[in-house]
């Protein structure tokens, strides 16, 4: 009896860490695999460097401009902006880099004083 009952209590505890992680990450899935598809925006292939080019993706207008010029029609990326004012729960901020040819992508959860992910994307300087 007390073998089975030991045995609950683990299944329990394994049932409730699956819960709590398996929920809580789908809308901050969906966020890093935005942030990864603006990154490769730039520097995947000569066709995606063209387009980032003609958009002038090192600037942040024109980053969120390729990005939503590349997007699917699905609507399974979050929205991205280039101001605070502007900025949304689960959604994408883009801002000049600390240095010349970069950016720095924010993406942001339920707190948008703090957010979830930064990465900083650095362009290649083209001739």
């Amino acid at each position: 009896m007390g073998e089975s009952k030991r045995m609950l209590q683990l299944l329990s505890c394994v049932l409730i860490l699956f819960v709590v992680f398996g929920c809580t990450n789908e809308r901050e899935t969906e966020l890093r695999r935005g942030v990864g598809f603006m990154k490769s925006l730039t520097s995947s292939n000569p066709a995606d460097q063209l387009a980032a080019a003609h958009y002038q993706a090192n600037t942040p207008e024109g980053m969120i401009m390729l990005y939503h010029a590349s997007l699917p029609a699905d609507g399974s990326y979050p929205a991205a902006y280039s101001d605070r004012q502007s900025l949304q729960q689960w959604s994408i901020l883009v801002l000049s880099g600390n240095k010349e040819n970069s950016l720095i992508i924010e993406g942001y959860g339920e707190d948008l004083a703090k957010p979830i992910i930064v990465e900083e994307i650095t362009f290649k300087k083209r001739e």
